[in-house]
């Protein structure tokens, strides 16, 4: 077998190919060491690597499968294991952006099975059913996965299906139900005033934000306010939440939160930019991480 020298070398070699982005090269590299000691966690997690940078999941997941096969320590199983439903995630949305819409769906329900609160799989599942025509049985299974998980992230994606699909009553009904059984959750109260302004429905949202006590240190929450005021022509009331809002320069938009990281974004992703964990985006109401 070759020396430890030799490996070491190779090792060298793939640490240069990948800095100049010769990925292929650099997966050559490791294989070799590989070839010698399949078990070589170095080699694993660095070919992982590699890998992830050109987003080769089906690859990705032979590999992180040979990790966790040689992971003796156990000390960060459960990290490796979200690991592995992240890449099968991965696959799966690659099936649904080639159209794929059968191998995505299944992808995502055999996630779902091994971890039902893995929200980014459920929000893959709806579209891919309402990408495929069903759309009642994409609102069916959002509703029926928000019952259970009472994800406010679940329910906005059912917003905007059925905001799609012309049925705001029936979404206001679940929103209603929603805030009832859960009222001291200032997001969903939130995303009901929202949905309001939303529906040019300005006197339910203005009294859904305003019922009760308005919470401080919500920058959303009073910019939200302020558009419905004016919407109203109460200029001097517009003013007054525009000025309690923290920054004036943000849009009106729920940003998402890291849960792990802190990583803030304005669009939803099944993983974290920041981080790299999947599954840790969250509303942040707050608006101050």
């Amino acid at each position: 077998s070759a020396s430890p020298g030799s490996q070491e070398a190779l090792f060298s070699l793939a640490t240069l190919a990948s800095g100049r982005e010769k990925w292929s090269e650099a997966l050559d590299y490791l294989q070799d060491v590989l070839d010698i000691d399949s078990s070589n966690m170095r080699a694993l997690t660095t070919k992982r690597e590699v890998l992830e940078h050109t987003s080769s999941w089906e690859d990705l997941l032979d590999v992180q499968k040979a990790v966790m096969r040689y992971e003796h320590s156990g000390h960060d199983m459960a990290a490796e294991e979200s690991r592995l439903i992240g890449y099968r995630y991965e696959l799966a949305v690659k099936g649904l952006e080639a159209g794929e819409l059968e191998k995505a769906e299944k992808g995502f329900r055999n996630i779902l099975r091994v971890d039902p609160d893995f929200v980014p799989a459920a929000i893959g599942l709806a579209e891919a059913l309402s990408a495929g025509g069903d759309s009642e049985g994409a609102v069916s299974f959002l509703e029926k996965t928000f019952k259970e998980t009472s994800s406010p992230l679940i329910l906005a994606r059912l917003e905007d299906v059925l905001i799609s699909a012309g049925e705001p009553s029936r979404l206001i009904r679940t929103y209603r139900n929603a805030v009832l059984a859960n009222p001291a959750d200032l997001t969903l109260r939130f995303l009901l005033g929202k949905l309001y302004y939303r529906l040019e429905m300005v006197d339910d949202a203005i009294v859904t934000l305003t019922e009760g006590e308005v919470p401080e240190g919500f920058p959303e929450w009073h910019r939200l306010l302020g558009e419905l005021y004016l919407r109203r022509n109460q200029c001097e009331s517009a003013v007054e939440e525009f000025r309690r809002s923290v920054d004036m320069s943000t849009t009106l938009r729920l940003p998402y939160t890291c849960g792990d990281c802190g990583t803030t974004s304005t669009g939803y992703s099944g993983r974290c930019p920041g981080c790299g964990y999947w599954n840790t985006l969250k509303f942040d109401l707050h608006g101050d991480s």
